[in-house]
């Protein structure tokens, strides 16, 4: 199977709650082809496959090669996810949610300023069809988290 194929396959298995699956196809793009445009993108989604299996540390290093391994990389596929941008700041966003559930407020403060210098360039596109930046996003999680504590 092709590497994009493959790719949309993992995806397929972590939508539907696969994460062990999704995790080996990706871990096979990167075995396979470490420098594909998918590679960045692969690491990510382990490591959201490893938060939503609630392992946030394991999370954390997932995240982390995605932001030293791929510096000024864009997210793959943008159109079909709705999200444009660097991958870093996906990547950030993802360390916040993986910061506060660890309960580490001030890690997931860090973050969100280091998000900051993507708020032109990176976002999602809501269902309404509206921009939100990851920044905004991970700055209103950082509040709403900061207010049930």
């Amino acid at each position: 199977m092709e590497i994009k194929g493959l790719f949309l396959d993992a995806m397929q298995d972590f939508q539907s709650g696969f994460y062990s699956e999704a995790i080996e196809k990706l871990k096979e793009i990167i075995k396979v082809d470490p420098k594909s445009q998918f590679a960045d993108d692969s690491y990510y989604t382990i490591g959201l496959s490893y938060f939503e299996m609630l392992q946030f540390k394991k999370a954390l290093e997932f995240f982390d090669k995605v932001i030293n391994e791929f510096p000024g990389a864009t997210i793959a596929l943008s159109e079909e996810l709705g999200e444009y941008g660097k991958i870093e700041a996906k990547t950030r966003y993802g360390k916040i949610n993986a910061f506060l559930a660890l309960g580490d407020i001030s890690s997931a403060e860090k973050e969100v300023k280091l998000l900051e210098k993507f708020k032109e360039d990176s976002y999602i596109k809501t269902k309404d069809g509206k921009k939100k930046s990851f920044y905004e996003l991970g700055k209103e999680l950082v509040e709403n988290y900061k207010k049930v504590k």
